[in-house]
């Protein structure tokens, strides 16, 4: 006992052995997360409630899973009336243009996704710095029309949609525009999510 003391009182504040410092403490036991750890194209994701390694279909679930809800996404009331006079008009001899855009889709959104990752700024920021103000707001005139037009598209939808239960796309789209300015006006995001999930 007195050799401890003694060393105790030679050693430097914090240098103390480990033994002498957890002597009194109960044993710590290493806490496991609940999951396991994976890696997809260099990102390390954690999955939670996974005790091993997904295989098979579920392997590619996760891995397509966010680009699949995107992909549904685009399955609105205006996607569909397209898709459906479309392939009135034209029948299967457009179906070629689907692999096209597809894959451009794809280039692009994964362009998009790896800009981000790696500089953590949006698309119109990095526009900016490279190419100045004048492309910028090209971009921004480009954007607005691309969304004006899948709006129209989306009233489209809804008054087809409409018409197809037996109400007039007249009573339907003016309904659906104050049901929607209404939202977002004095709606927020957090109650709407709840409403629809």
């Amino acid at each position: 006992m007195k050799n401890q003391l003694v060393s105790k009182q030679l050693t430097p504040y914090g240098l103390e052995s480990v033994e002498d410092i957890t002597a009194g403490l109960p044993p710590i036991t290493p806490h496991l997360p609940a999951g396991i750890r994976i890696n997809i194209r260099g990102r390390s994701i954690h999955l939670r409630g996974l005790k091993r390694r997904p295989t098979g279909l579920w392997k590619w679930l996760f891995i397509l899973g966010p680009g699949l809800i995107a992909t549904s996404a685009g399955n609105d009331a205006g996607g569909i009336a397209t898709y459906s006079s479309a392939g009135a008009q034209f029948g299967y001899n457009l179906i070629w243009v689907m692999i096209v855009l597809t894959l451009s889709f794809a280039v692009v959104q994964e362009m998009c996704a790896r800009l981000g990752a790696a500089t953590g700024r949006g698309l119109l920021d990095l526009i900016r710095e490279r190419f100045g103000i004048g492309w910028t707001l090209f971009v921004v005139g480009v954007v607005i029309i691309a969304n004006g037009g899948v709006t129209l598209s989306e009233f489209v939808g809804i008054g087809a949609a409409a018409e197809l239960l037996g109400v007039s796309r007249y009573v339907a789209v003016p309904a659906a525009a104050v049901l929607l300015w209404y939202l977002v006006i004095y709606g927020s995001y957090a109650k709407i999510e709840k409403f629809f999930s």
